[in-house]
C-alpha cells in the first residue's frame, strides 16, 4: 500500500489475505461494512452527548451573565436598603465577586491545567492512565470498553478466518485498538502465544478483561473455532453497546432537567428570597 495514513494496518493485511485466498470481494465487502458500522457507531455516541453538551453550555452562559451582570446589581439595591442577605445570596455574592475581580485567575487556572493535562496525556504514563480512566468512568466507560471489545473481536476473527497466524493477527488488531490499557495486554498476549501459552493465559489475570470473553476464547482455543467464537463474541458486543446507547439517550433528557433544576433553584431562591424579604419589612 502506498498510502499508509489512509489504509491502516488491519486493511492492508486483510487485503492481502483476501488476494491470496481468492476471497478478494468478500474481504472488500467486510471491510466496506465494517467501515460503515464503525461510522454508524461514532455518530450515535456523538449524537447522544451533542444534546447535554448544548444545553450544559448554553445554561453556563446563562449561569455567567446572571453573576456577573444581574446578582451585582441586585445586591447593591438591597444593601443599600439594610436588607439582611440569606446565605445562598451570600455565597451567590461571594461566586460573583470572585469571577468579576479574579476572572483573570480563573483564566490562568484553566490555561495551565488544560496544557498540563495535554502534555501529561502525551506522555507514555499519561496516555496509559488517562486511557484506564475511559474505561473506568460512569456510564459512559462501559459503553467505551465495550466498543473496544467489539472491534478487537471481530477484528482479530476476520484476520483469523482469513488464514493470518495468530501472533501476527494479535500484532495488528494491537495497533487497531485506540487504547493503552488493552495494547499492553495483546502484547503480553503475543509474547505469551509466541512461547506457547493460549490467550485465555493472558485474559484471565487482566481486570478489564469480561470474564465470559476469557471463558469464551478459552473455549475457542480449545475447539479450533476461536475465529467463529470471536465473531459471535463482537456481536454481542455490538449489541449491548446498541442497548447501552439507547438507554443513556432516554436517561440524558431527565438527568440534565435534575441537574439545571437543582442549579436554578438554588439561583432563584438566592435572588428572590432577599427581594421577597425586603417586600415583606416594608409592608
Amino acid at each position: 500500500m502506498k498510502y499508509p495514513k489512509i489504509f491502516d494496518q488491519f486493511f492492508i493485511h486483510m487485503v492481502r489475505s483476501g488476494e491470496t485466498t481468492g476471497r478478494l470481494d468478500k474481504v472488500l465487502d467486510y471491510l466496506a461494512n465494517q467501515k460503515e458500522k464503525d461510522y454508524s457507531l461514532r455518530s450515535r455516541v456523538r449524537g447522544a452527548m451533542v444534546y447535554p453538551a448544548f444545553i450544559i453550555s448554553v445554561m453556563g452562559v446563562v449561569g455567567v451573565v446572571m453573576m456577573v451582570y444581574v446578582l451585582p446589581q441586585l445586591t447593591g439595591i438591597l444593601t443599600q436598603n439594610g436588607a439582611t442577605l440569606p446565605l445562598t445570596t451570600r455565597v451567590l455574592m461571594g461566586i460573583s465577586d470572585f469571577m468579576m475581580n479574579d476572572w483573570w485567575l480563573i483564566l490562568l487556572v484553566l490555561i495551565v491545567g488544560i496544557t498540563g493535562v495535554v502534555l501529561y496525556v502525551r506522555t507514555e504514563n499519561g496516555n496509559y492512565a488517562f486511557d484506564y480512566l475511559k474505561i473506568r468512568l460512569p456510564i459512559l466507560g462501559p459503553i467505551y470498553q465495550r466498543i473496544t471489545l467489539s472491534r478487537f473481536c471481530i477484528s482479530l476473527s476476520n484476520l483469523l478466518a482469513s488464514g493470518v497466524t495468530l501472533p501476527t493477527s494479535l500484532g495488528i488488531v494491537g495497533d487497531i485498538v485506540d487504547n493503552a490499557v488493552y495494547r499492553g495486554i495483546i502484547q503480553r498476549t503475543i509474547h505469551e502465544v509466541e512461547s506457547g501459552n493460549s490467550i485465555s493465559s493472558v485474559f484471565v489475570h487482566q481486570d478489564v478483561i469480561p470474564p465470559i470473553l476469557t471463558q469464551m476464547v478459552s473455549v475457542g482455543e480449545e475447539t479450533g473455532r476461536l475465529d467463529d467464537i470471536l465473531s459471535k463474541l463482537g456481536d454481542f458486543y455490538n449489541k449491548e453497546v446498541d442497548a447501552a446507547i439507547a438507554v443513556l439517550t432516554s436517561l440524558i433528557e431527565p438527568l440534565i432537567i435534575i441537574i439545571l433544576g437543582i442549579g436554578a433553584g438554588f439561583m432563584v431562591t438566592g435572588i428572590l428570597t432577599p427581594i421577597y424579604n425586603a417586600t415583606t419589612s416594608v409592608a
